[in-house]
């Protein structure tokens, strides 16, 4: 498909398509599922392969950590968007004529999909530093941190219950 307009709204990627139709992507959909494949990925190279992702272990955490504060802080940026759309309609009303789809900001993302999201990222990131350890590429204090933050321990083969 070919896209003639790329523009960004908020927290949403509109893409305008030939058809004249927008199709949404959440900004937060799109950073949790590609760090979620990136860390599935650098979990199943060979072991130099690892070594090179495990050689940016910091950076990696870091990312994991942005991308989990984007997932927790959706719903407040989310309200507080909407907040500012209303008071400014509400400051400055519309013509009719210049209303558009924008006008009634809409949640793209619900409760359970951040939910299954950060577990999915939560998962990846257990798969990579656990090989991590296993091949015995990062410092303890480094784990420590991957542990804080995704817990190694927990068992992936338990399915998490969903709201």
């Amino acid at each position: 498909m070919r896209w003639s307009e790329l523009r960004k709204h908020s927290e949403s990627l509109i893409l305008f398509s030939l058809d004249g139709k927008h199709h949404v992507m959440a900004y937060v959909r799109d950073i949790a599922d590609s760090l979620t494949r990136v860390l599935q990925h650098g979990s199943t190279l060979s072991p130099h392969r690892v070594a090179g992702y495990a050689a940016n272990a910091e950076f990696w955490l870091s990312e994991i950590e942005h991308c989990f504060a984007v997932l927790d802080g959706y719903s407040r940026r989310f309200y507080a968007m909407r907040h500012a759309t209303n008071a400014y309609i509400t400051d400055h009303p519309l013509d009719p004529q210049r209303a558009d789809s924008d006008t009634g900001t809409s949640n793209n993302l619900k409760d359970f999909e951040i939910k299954e999201l950060r577990e999915s990222v939560a998962t990846a990131a257990r798969a990579f530093f656990r090989r991590c350890a296993e091949l015995e590429l990062l410092s303890s204090a480094l784990l420590h941190r991957a542990d804080q933050l995704v817990n190694l321990d927990y068992d992936d083969s338990v399915p998490t219950p969903t709201v």
